[in-house]
């Protein structure tokens, strides 16, 4: 199947690229469009994902449109009707775009509590898909007693990230913070590999943020790596704990994160995810 879309997340891309099919990032687009190029800093480029130009999409032919973020608008792009996906990655409710429900489109939520967040429309197929990643980890080792969260605009997005309850949990320990856009407080991972290098070096990861398990947590897990999960102020005590437990003890992180990686394989294995996402495709082709 050939599949257009505009890339807005390049590691959820590289799961989705799992499927087996041949995606299509338009790229190049009018200025006032939400796009990226692939991000090979990210993920290593699969070899079905293509790169096409916005000038080119007039004389291509495709099966299914994916759009991934507001503003990426079907009726720009001046193209024949075609079966539609929307990706809604974050609880952000209404964002759906209106005409989406005149094209009998299918909008895939990544979460359940995503999902919840969004009213539904009539002549919308909705359905939750959980993220899935691929068990391509090395062993988690835990030499490094120290605690780990990757986030992007941890700051920028604190209403979402809860950046502020993150250093209340972690003050005074040992952490470092992986992700782009945080200045002062971290620089990104220069490859998968690096990044797949923290998760199996660093002692236990620390969520806090509204969504969970985003992919971060996914892949700590799906390494061995324990995670600490804080939903609110009442719980820091405890997580401090718990934290300081691991910090003190890799023999007892390492029993913990091997529960946490038999929960991964069991709820977001890969194979589940493309299984999903090809029911999802067939439908609407």
């Amino acid at each position: 199947m050939k599949v257009l879309l505009i890339n807005a997340h390049t590691p959820y891309l590289y799961s989705l690229a799992q499927t087996g099919h041949d995606f299509f990032c338009a790229e190049d687009l009018p200025e006032d469009m939400v796009w990226e190029a692939w991000d090979d800093q990210a993920r290593p480029r699969p070899s079905n994902i293509h790169s096409i130009a916005f000038s080119d999409l007039a004389t291509a032919s495709f099966d299914v449109l994916i759009l991934q973020a507001p503003g990426q608008w079907f009726e720009r792009w001046r193209l024949p009707p075609l079966p539609t996906i929307y990706i809604e990655h974050n609880a952000q409710p209404n964002l759906v775009p209106h005409y989406l429900t005149d094209k009998g489109a299918v909008v895939v939520f990544n979460s359940a509590r995503t999902a919840s967040s969004f009213a539904s429309r009539d002549g919308v197929t909705y359905r939750t898909i959980e993220v899935g990643v691929p068990d391509d980890f090395s062993p988690y080792q835990g030499e490094e007693a120290r605690i780990l969260t990757v986030v992007n605009k941890f700051k920028e997005r604190d209403l979402y990230t809860r950046f502020s309850l993150w250093q209340r949990v972690s003050m005074g320990l040992p952490r470092k913070v992986v992700g782009f856009g945080n200045p002062g407080i971290s620089e990104r991972s220069p490859s998968w590999d690096s990044l797949r290098g923290e998760y199996c070096r660093n002692r236990v990861y620390l969520s806090v943020g509204v969504a969970f398990p985003g992919l971060s947590e996914v892949e700590a897990a799906m390494s061995g790596m324990p995670l600490v999960r804080v939903k609110g102020a009442g719980e820091l005590v405890q997580a401090r704990g718990v934290l300081k437990d691991y910090l003190e003890d890799k023999e007892v992180a390492k029993t913990d994160g091997q529960k946490w990686r038999e929960w991964a394989l069991e709820h977001y294995n890969i194979e589940r995810f493309c299984s999903e996402w090809n029911e999802v495709l067939n439908s609407v082709k």
